[in-house]
């Protein structure tokens, strides 16, 4: 290989090897690594150059369909969140959508059909370290919501008492009965509790206390909404709580149980910071959404507990034929993402592999647009989708 270098990504397109970013003793270690690409070619068992990647760096995941590259995370010179696609044919790169979650290296990605799966890594710099469960998945024809939440001053808390937790209190939190309990704002800061900020957390995410901020057992609280029509949905969080804590999304819990190994503990008890997921579509409902943290105060002392989660859901392109209009033209409402730009597309039978004609493309000014397919009389059967347009 010209460029000796190691942590790259690599994959197979036509019967060649391309090899694709990584870092050396030039870029150095936890610098911005590489933005080479080099192509093996066995049948003349030599190497070429190819256009460099827009973004350098290493620790990255590569994959490949339907003859292209994609690259995706990794430490470098960018967000560490960077999805960039190559294509052979034009030897040109092209920016896709980036991870909705936190940025990640040495993580590890590959396509299940035409969905791109991007699954673990760390959120450290430098690769490794802290590594998180997250999996996040990417289709150029979805439509992706992104919702943050983080520990703040914004977060509400509710107290049952300070000191080591009784067992019905512990057994309470356990189960995240938070039934009659009055929220309030929390009390930012530490106030003698062993809490520090979880790594891959957004920037205002803060150590808060459940008032009055006396090593209280309790719950804190943040709320998101989802809207009408999501599918898909996650949460992807990180906390430490002090001494242990459990999370719940909408009254399901998430996170181990208080008393169980993996729970979640503040930064020096008992373990690090825990990362916990799940996709359960049961979990979650159109409309106002809750995730509570317990905290459970077992060594009697200072309390406390610094949190953040990513939300991520999809909603895809929906048709809507429109009332009130006559003639023999079909008319329809395509809702979309607020500016996106969509392709319009239609075939005469809907089958696994159906013939779609191209009809024409136009803008989702304000999360839809109407259209008109003026052939559509022509046919006996008509099928219609929108595809958007990266």
């Amino acid at each position: 290989m010209p460029t000796p270098r190691t942590a790259l990504a690599a994959g197979v397109i036509d019967g060649k090897l391309y090899a694709v970013g990584g870092y050396n003793a030039v870029s150095g270690f936890q610098g911005n690594g590489l933005d080479t690409v080099e192509v093996y070619d066995p049948a003349t068992d030599s190497w070429s150059t190819k256009s460099p990647m827009p973004t350098a760096r290493y620790s990255l995941a590569g994959a490949v369909l339907d003859g292209k590259f994609y690259a995706v995370g990794g430490h470098g010179s960018g967000t560490g969140r960077e999805l960039e696609v190559y294509d052979p044919t034009t030897d040109l790169w092209s920016v896709g959508a980036p991870m909705l979650t936190a940025a990640r290296n040495d993580l590890a990605a590959a396509f299940v059909g035409a969905k791109l799966f991007a699954a673990g890594g760390g959120v450290s710099t430098g690769g490794g370290g802290n590594p998180v469960p997250f999996v996040e998945q990417f289709a150029a024809n979805d439509t992706a919501g992104l919702i943050v939440l983080g520990s703040g001053p914004t977060t509400l808390a509710a107290g049952l008492g300070a000191g080591s937790p009784s067992a019905a209190i512990f057994t309470r939190l356990d189960a995240g009965n938070v039934s009659g309990l009055a929220f309030q704002s929390v009390q930012v800061g530490a106030f003698g509790g062993n809490v520090a900020i979880p790594p891959g957390a957004p920037a205002g995410t803060v150590v808060v206390n459940i008032p009055p901020a006396n090593g209280q057992n309790g719950f804190f609280k943040a709320t998101f909404v989802l809207p009408a029509g999501f599918t898909g949905c996650q949460i992807s969080c990180g906390a430490t709580m002090d001494y242990y804590g459990r999370a719940f999304v909408n009254s399901h819990p998430f996170s181990p149980s208080l008393s169980a190994p993996g729970r979640i503990t503040g930064s020096g008890n008992s373990g690090p910071t825990v990362h916990f997921s799940t996709a359960n579509p049961e979990f979650f409902h159109e409309g106002s959404n809750e995730v509570v943290f317990a905290v459970a105060n077992a060594d009697g002392g200072g309390s406390g507990g610094a949190f953040y989660c990513f939300v991520t859901y999809r909603v895809a392109a929906a048709l809507h034929p429109l009332s009130g209009l006559a003639g023999d033209p079909f008319h329809f409402t395509v809702t979309g993402e607020t500016g996106a730009k969509y392709r319009i597309e239609a075939a005469p039978a809907f089958s696994e592999s159906p013939a779609w004609t191209i009809l024409g493309t136009n803008t989702a000014t304000g999360g839809s647009f109407p259209y008109t397919d003026p052939a559509a009389p022509g046919f006996v059967d008509r099928f219609y989708r929108a595809v958007r347009i990266p």
